[in-house]
This record gives C-alpha cells, sequence and structure tokens, in this order.
C-alpha cells in the first residue's frame, strides 16, 4: 500500500494555499518540497498523482480551456473544498499555482494573502517571503479597468508605507502587462507604487508559462521581454469633415 512521505504533506499544505494545480506547477512544487530548485519531468508529475489518485487523495482531470490536466485534492484530505472547474477563474488559479510553486522552488515562502475587509483594501494572490523581502503576488491575464487599477494601487501603497509588503509582483501575459504598464504611467499613481512595482511578462494567453527558465525577479538568469508601449491615441488626428473630396 503506498504511503505518504513528508514530500506529500508538504504538497497538500500547498494545495492548501493554492487549491487547484496543474502538471507544469507539479514539476516545480515537488522538487521544491525537496529542497531542490530545478524542475521534474512530466513523467514524474504524473505519477505523483497517480500515487495519490490510488489513495483517493486527489482527483485528475483534463481541461481543454487550460490545455492539459489539472489536480486537486479530495475532501479526504482535510475536507477540501473541491473547485468548480468550469468557473471563469479556473485558468487564474492554475496560473497562481504555477508562480507559487516558481516562488518555493526559488527559496521562498507562500502564503495566502489576508482577506480585504473593506472596499479599499485589496487580496492579493499571495504573499512570498524570503528574509525581509515580502512580496505581494498578482497574477495578471486579463486587463482590468484602467480606474480600478488606481484604486489597487493605492490599497498597495499603504501596505508598503506601513511595511507590510516590500515589493509588488505582477506576472502577465502580454495584454494583462500593457494593461498594468498603462495604469502605472497616469500621475497619480503614488511613488511607492511606482517604483516598487515588477511587471513580468512570462504567460502566454491561456496562462502557460514560457520555458523552464527562472526569471532574474526569482533569482533566476532570464529577463522577460519588454512589453509594447502602450499605443496613445489621445493626439490622433480627427477626421476633418470639411476636408477635400480627394476625388
Amino acid at each position: 500500500m503506498a504511503r505518504l512521505t513528508r514530500r506529500d504533506v508538504a504538497l497538500f499544505d500547498w494545495f492548501a494555499t493554492v487549491r487547484i494545480a496543474n502538471m507544469e506547477a507539479l514539476r516545480w512544487v515537488l522538487p521544491a518540497a525537496a529542497g531542490r530548485d530545478e524542475p521534474v519531468t512530466v513523467r514524474k508529475a504524473q505519477h505523483w498523482c497517480a500515487r495519490m489518485e490510488s489513495l483517493e487523495l486527489v482527483k485528475r482531470e483534463q481541461l481543454f480551456q487550460i490545455g492539459g490536466a489539472v489536480v486537486w485534492p479530495t475532501a479526504t484530505w482535510a475536507s477540501a473544498r473541491q473547485p468548480h472547474l468550469l468557473s471563469q477563474t479556473t485558468r487564474h488559479e492554475v496560473s497562481v499555482s504555477i508562480v507559487a510553486a516558481r516562488y518555493l522552488a526559488a527559496g521562498y515562502e507562500w502564503f495566502r494573502d489576508r482577506p480585504a475587509k473593506h472596499k479599499y483594501e485589496h487580496q492579493a494572490d499571495g504573499i512570498a517571503r524570503h528574509g525581509s523581502t515580502l512580496d505581494a503576488v498578482e497574477v495578471e491575464l486579463t486587463a482590468k479597468r484602467q480606474q480600478r487599477y488606481g484604486a489597487i494601487f493605492r490599497a498597495f501603497d499603504v501596505r508598503l508605507q506601513k511595511g507590510e509588503i516590500t515589493h509588488v509582483t505582477y506576472f502577465t501575459n502580454v495584454a494583462g502587462g500593457r494593461g498594468i504598464q498603462q495604469a502605472l504611467s497616469g500621475s497619480a499613481v503614488p511613488a511607492s507604487v511606482r517604483s516598487r512595482l515588477r511587471v513580468v511578462p512570462v504567460f502566454d494567453d491561456r496562462g502557460h508559462w514560457f520555458g523552464d527558465q527562472q526569471p532574474v525577479e526569482l533569482g533566476g538568469e532570464w529577463v522577460a521581454p519588454a512589453l509594447p508601449a502602450p499605443v496613445d491615441r489621445s493626439y490622433a488626428r480627427l477626421p476633418d469633415l470639411f476636408d477635400a473630396d480627394p476625388r
């Protein structure tokens, strides 16, 4: 009969913070739980899933919108709340699990952020801690309204000023990253946010992380490509209804 190892228990503790993951996240969190920083193969991640399935501790299902299998703990383990696989947030949750696993592999601890108790507060997707560094982490695959970013940045500014966090890092795709950059270009963005917020475009539009190299933000050598600058259409020439007919 299969038995749980210390690494297995560590993974279920991690699942308590991310709830659902895919094979890419497991490739990184499995070695991280054993103190290593290099990902394992997809086959080894699948083998772990099969072993846990034999104990009825996890479930696994293929999701077309994610582009692969997702896995989550069953209610057998600490009465875990079961995810809604067809929810619009599933892609986001899986992408958060990938980021969380990458942080663990880089030597960080990963926690859920505290819930927002007031409308002017904001709950990040996670908090990563390494020494004195407290990184509020966000995954942004769909750009928000610019007004919404303003409120989020003000909430982060309060926490930066209080020392509750030291940085804010957004892991994005191109569209999400451009939306954040456009919001940062506004004149009302607090100086602390502008200087300590990082935008790292590592995802494609389906939430797949590019490659196995760690970005410099996580102590690696890979530098994410610069995002294209937002197009400023504020000075675009309006058509002159009285222009001469070119014919």
